[in-house]
């Protein structure tokens, strides 16, 4: 049975089309950046080689998405989604061609990049959806709650889907995959309704900085980076663990075991009504978070692995829906969509930075470092959610549906 949070959210007409879009084209969220890891080690044989181009993958789509989310508040979402979904397709298709001839790490890195910078900005135009749609704080925090757990359901499917495919088929197999997704995803999402009408609410002139004048934004970016960093160090530190056991393939299932665990945490968090404010709640989740994340510096064995993936994923989903409550108060009038945008990028480049110096420090053995960096990327989201709560309370104050008019 569905709560009636959410049977409420789902009952609104118009928003069924491009929230099933949006599903779609967000089920590579997880399963490309794995697919071309498991492509680079296939082509360069390292650990550290692989993290490298999975991480110029981040930077791009780091790079993209504040600067892509900026055009959609100005042009509108179909004009700039669907022209990025091609140039993604046609990206992962050259990467796979280059790939299978011998490609130089070079090549793979650029292209890479490519593909991270043409990521459509489908999380953050959804988001704008539900915030036209929606005139109270509670069904907002609801909504961003089932956001978060549409994201945990890519995260649950993307690794199976991507080490299947590699395993059953091969690793280009698992990256055509993800392109093909996201092409899908985002002509549906953008030749909805909804996301033909949406238009960002500006007031007054544009501010030449705009979602970065705000410094609430730079305070959940540096939380944002540091989660990120966490993500991105444990994933290659999985794979370590899973080739140190001779499965390799098995950090999808792990991937998937933590976010079937954060799902189940967002849908008890959105099906609730809280009384604490929201930036009273982020450093509380965040802790949680990161004390999840501790126990798997010292795991033995993969089953015990696989077990504690629950406990590493309960807090992930919550944290992240007080996240876009958050950004929705704080952006500045007609700046939502870059607004995100900043925050995820700022999430995406500590996931490559993590990847890469995680990648590092496996390739050289050392899996509990590995670890250890994870759950200290955690830890610094907490401190800095705690330090700059300040800036957080300054700002929340309800400016629902500011963002976007249907």
């Amino acid at each position: 049975m569905i709560p009636a949070a959410y049977a409420e959210l789902l009952a609104i007409r118009g928003v069924r089309v491009p929230l099933v879009g949006s599903l779609v084209g967000r089920l590579p969220l997880a399963l490309e950046g794995l697919a071309i890891l498991f492509l680079a080690r296939q082509v360069t044989g390292s650990f550290a080689d692989a993290g490298l181009v999975e991480a110029f993958a981040l930077v791009g789509t780091g790079i993209g998405l504040p600067v892509m989310g900026r055009l959609v508040d100005r042009l509108g979402q179909p004009r700039v989604l669907l022209p990025l979904a091609a140039v993604n397709a046609a990206s992962l298709g050259v990467l796979v061609l280059v790939a299978r001839g011998g490609a130089s790490l070079g090549s793979l890195a650029l292209l890479s990049a490519l593909s991270g910078l043409s990521i459509p900005p489908l999380s953050s135009c959804m988001r704008n959806l539900w915030a036209g749609m929606l005139d109270d704080a509670d069904s907002l925090q609801s909504a961003y709650a089932l956001d978060a757990v549409i994201i945990e359901v890519a995260f649950i499917t993307g690794p199976l889907v991507a080490s299947g495919l590699t395993a059953a088929v091969s690793a280009s197999a698992a990256v055509l995959a993800g392109a093909v997704l996201t092409l899908t995803g985002t002509v549906v999402f953008a030749t909805s309704g909804a996301s033909r009408e949406w238009r960002a609410r500006a007031e007054g002139p544009q501010h030449w900085a705009g979602a970065l004048r705000a410094p609430g934004i730079w305070v959940l970016g540096a939380a944002s980076a540091g989660f990120g960093f966490s993500n991105g160090a444990m994933v290659l530190a999985l794979t370590a663990f899973g080739n140190s056991h001779d499965a390799a393939e098995i950090v999808g299932p792990f991937l998937s075991i933590q976010a079937v665990a954060s799902m189940i945490g967002g849908i008890w968090f959105g099906a609730r009504r809280w009384r604490s404010p929201a930036e009273e709640q982020y450093p509380r989740f965040n802790l949680v978070l990161a004390l999840g994340l501790a126990p798997l510096i010292l795991v033995p064995s993969v089953a015990v692995m696989g077990g504690l993936m629950v406990v590493a994923g309960l807090a992930i989903a919550p944290a992240t829906a007080i996240e876009y409550v958050l950004v929705d108060r704080i952006a500045p009038p007609g700046t939502s969509t870059e607004a995100f945008g900043w925050v995820i990028t700022a999430a995406v480049l500590g996931s490559g930075i993590g990847a890469a110096l995680a990648g590092s420090i496996v390739n050289g053995g050392d899996l509990r470092l590995g670890f250890f960096a994870a759950f200290a990327g955690a830890g610094v989201a907490w401190i800095v959610s705690v330090l700059g709560r300040s800036k957080l309370q300054l700002a929340a104050q309800p400016a629902l549906g500011r963002a976007a008019g249907l």
